[in-house]
């Protein structure tokens, strides 16, 4: 809505969120920048893993790698027929990203943040 009124003029969000909420019919215009992913997480507490035998517990880290790995399968098609979907309805989708501009543009980002977060994960994100 607030699109549409033109209170922002731009926002954040995945494929699937986007084409679901039918952002396409506000903006037109979309880049895909991959800049994050949205995965879906399944957790359980350490005690009660380690509460099961180790038979059960070689089971379920077996099934969840493979849960993992079909639910990855199952976020690329999703998005790929959410674009189309979006596309068919008016939306142009940006994909050829100039991403050495990107990472030069975002450094002083990335400088103002190193010593606050932890430097590992912060050096992970931007590679």
């Amino acid at each position: 809505m607030a699109l549409q009124q033109g209170v922002i003029d731009g926002m954040d969000n995945n494929a699937t969120a986007l084409n679901s909420q039918k952002a396409y019919e506000a903006a037109k215009f979309f880049t895909l920048t991959s800049h994050f992913y949205t995965p879906q997480t399944v957790m359980m507490h350490l005690n009660l893993y380690n509460s099961f035998s180790p038979d059960l517990r070689a089971t379920l880290d077996k099934t969840m790698t493979e849960v993992r790995d079909w639910e990855r399968q199952v976020s690329v098609e999703d998005t790929k027929e959410s674009l189309k979907k979006m596309q068919a309805g008016g939306a142009t989708i940006t994909e050829d990203l100039d991403y050495d501009l990107w990472r030069r543009s975002c450094a002083k980002v990335y400088d103002d943040y190193r010593g606050k977060v932890n430097a590992a994960h912060l050096d992970a994100f931007i590679k």
